[in-house]
């Protein structure tokens, strides 16, 4: 019975159905009635700006005269108004609400308190006068302030340039605080042949003022004209404070670059084009750039200074600010022809979680977009000078900077330098070229993974030697390398300079283990040294070093060749008293430990597989160790 009452209620359900209205049908047997809502897997994006309702406003008609307009009006701007190049007063109180329509051709003066939507303002509207943005979250359309997209010539990506700027400006000025891109893909340009910082801002950059999230999507796209100007910036910001840079892609024109030969503003020739930026920080604080694609360079793609160079005794000139408390995260910096990052004047930098890749290079290609020096990923470097007299003229400074949680991959010349910079953490990056430090100091290098990548040109992992002046001046010291993992380098360290730290570090597959070149008060301890190369070397010197109150402590060293070879070490040493000590290692090999016209060398309470060969050197003292 239950049956055929089922048959009789399908047969019903045909009757009233047609056989074209098969889908309605499914939704039916599916339990969906006829009002259940078809969600459009694939909606089209709403263009409007969510942020600016004047839920107020009024319509009004096509042909609205704006000089009757009246206090405290709210109207909704629905239609296409020309103003034919009249300036109207408004009156106090006017709201102007963005309905599909626009202003153009004239300027509107606001009384007081005036509001305006952000949709409504245009590259052919001229507002002034008491009056507010009405939302801080501006959204930027191209079309509405004149940019045009693709390819194009200097003129008017030089126009391009303008237009966005005279959008940030003015919306900064009216209380924006998000300026936010979405599909743009546009070339911008600047004339100026200077680096000068506050012409190379006004006139050759996209302007970031204080105070502002500058917002891009994975759309944007913001590129370089390419031309022969050897100081393009791309985007800057001036003596800012309080911004974000987010999202977006910033692209260089180091393949379409022109890089012949240009005399600048000074008259000085400019040969090697190395002097752009896509990313200029100059005297700013308290900026973010969070999730950026940067690449492509003609010159580097992020470059921190001051806003003007300092006084020669290092003190910060009147009116001018040094960046500081500057963030880059999340970021892919890659393939700029000079350095991915050249810090140059700043006091706190955080460098976190980014990619860093492919500076400079590509010289095999024979072409003149192949790198041009330094070409590091990151570039700590403060322009100083020694006079004649030994005094320094310290016109940039570079100090507390943090690179943490890296990848670095394929920068030709190096990874990181630090040259005259201080204070400095290097710290759980993974690295596949060298870290170097010169006229650096207090510097840390920690947790950090190193595996030599297949075309490094150093072969070398981590490196810090003395650099002395005048003598008895050092410049490179307190040094902290402590618990890395380096892997396949000709060389894994030299090692050098005063007061340092090289302790619990792991270090594999290598020719030279830790190279000693002149160096004092270090104390190094607890590293293992292990490697299957058929000539390896544990510790190794040649060339005269010193060694001097150097304390190697609790080591594990395991080489195919010899563990200990020291040459010509210590030869410098007038006194019997500062040595080098081993103490508590173990020394695996094939060969004996050897020791050639060296020194002041203490070996003891260590075990080891070979024996010690002491030749024509003295003071050589082994106590307490055992042959295994």
């Amino acid at each position: 019975k239950r049956s055929w009452l089922m048959l009789l209620f399908v047969s019903l359900v045909f009757m009233f159905i047609s056989c074209e209205d098969d889908q309605v049908l499914d939704g039916f047997l599916n339990g969906d009635n006829e009002n259940s809502e078809i969600i459009d897997p694939d909606p089209e994006q709403d263009s409007e700006d969510p942020y600016n309702l004047i839920t107020d406003a009024v319509d009004i008609p096509c042909d609205y005269d704006f000089t009757t307009t009246q206090v405290n009006a709210s109207l909704n701007i629905s239609c296409d108004y020309d103003l034919k190049g009249q300036r109207i007063s408004l009156p106090d109180g006017v709201k102007l609400n963005f309905d599909g329509g626009k202003i153009t051709n004239g300027s509107l003066v606001f009384s007081s308190n005036g509001v305006i939507d952000g949709q409504l303002l245009n590259i052919d509207l001229e507002v002034t006068g008491d009056l507010a943005i009405e939302h801080p979250h501006f959204i930027f359309v191209p079309s509405r302030w004149n940019i045009v997209q693709g390819k194009t010539t200097d003129d008017i990506a030089f126009q391009n340039k303008e237009h966005l700027n005279t959008a940030i400006e003015l919306t900064h000025d009216l209380g924006m605080e998000v300026f936010e891109i979405d599909k743009l893909d546009a070339y911008f340009f600047g004339r100026r042949l200077t680096s000068h910082a506050p012409f190379s801002y006004e006139d050759n950059a996209i302007k970031v003022p204080s105070n502002t999230h500058f917002l891009m999507s994975d759309n944007t796209f913001i590129r370089v004209q390419p031309s022969n100007n050897p100081f393009s910036r791309l985007l800057m910001t001036y003596k800012a404070q309080n911004v974000l840079i987010e999202g977006g892609n910033l692209v260089g024109d180091r393949y379409l670059h022109d890089y012949s030969n240009v005399t600048d503003e000074t008259g000085v020739s400019r040969a090697t084009h190395g002097y752009g930026s896509l990313i200029n920080i100059a005297g700013s604080q308290h900026v973010t750039v969070d999730n950026v694609n940067i690449y492509e360079g003609e010159g580097d793609g992020v470059l921190i200074q001051i806003s003007a160079i300092r006084n020669k005794d290092g003190s910060i000139k009147a009116g001018e600010m040094e960046s500081s408390n500057v963030v880059i995260k999340n970021s892919l910096i890659d393939k700029c022809r000079r350095n991915n990052f050249s810090i140059i004047d700043a006091n706190g930098v955080l460098i976190e979680n980014n990619v860093i890749s492919n500076a400079g290079g590509e010289h095999e290609s024979g072409q003149a977009y192949a790198g041009t020096a330094p070409e590091v990923g990151i570039d700590l470097e403060a322009y100083r000078e020694r006079r004649s007299d030994g005094s320094l003229y310290e016109y940039e400074r570079v100090t507390n900077v943090t690179i943490r949680n890296n990848e670095f991959v394929g920068n030709d010349v190096a990874d990181v330098i630090v040259y005259t910079a201080s204070f400095v953490d290097i710290i759980g990056n993974t690295f596949d070229n060298r870290v170097g430090v010169h006229a650096g100091h207090d510097v840390k290098i920690a947790n950090n993974e190193f595996t030599a990548g297949e075309r490094i040109t150093t072969q070398i992992a981590v490196s810090f030697d003395n650099f002395i002046v005048n003598e008895t001046e050092h410049l490179t010291y307190n040094i902290d390398v402590t618990g890395n993992t380096i892997s396949g380098y000709d060389t894994a360290m030299k090692v050098g300079t005063q007061n340092v730290t090289v302790s619990e570090n792991k270090i594999y597959d290598f020719v030279t283990g830790i190279n000693i070149t002149d160096i004092e008060n270090a104390q190094i301890s607890n590293n293992i040294l292990e490697s299957k190369r058929g000539v390896s070397y544990g510790y190794f010197s040649r060339g005269n070093s010193i060694a001097k109150n150097v304390t190697i402590k609790g080591d594990k060293i395991s080489v195919q060749h010899r563990p200990i070879y020291l040459n010509d070490l210590n030869q410098r040493l007038t006194g019997s008293v500062d040595k080098l000590l081993f103490d508590n290692c173990t020394f695996l090999s094939d060969r004996e430990l050897y020791i050639y016209n060296s020194k002041n060398i203490t070996i003891q309470n260590s075990e080891m597989s070979e024996r010690v060969e002491a030749v024509n050197s003295q003071n050589i003292v082994l106590t307490n160790n055992q042959i295994l």
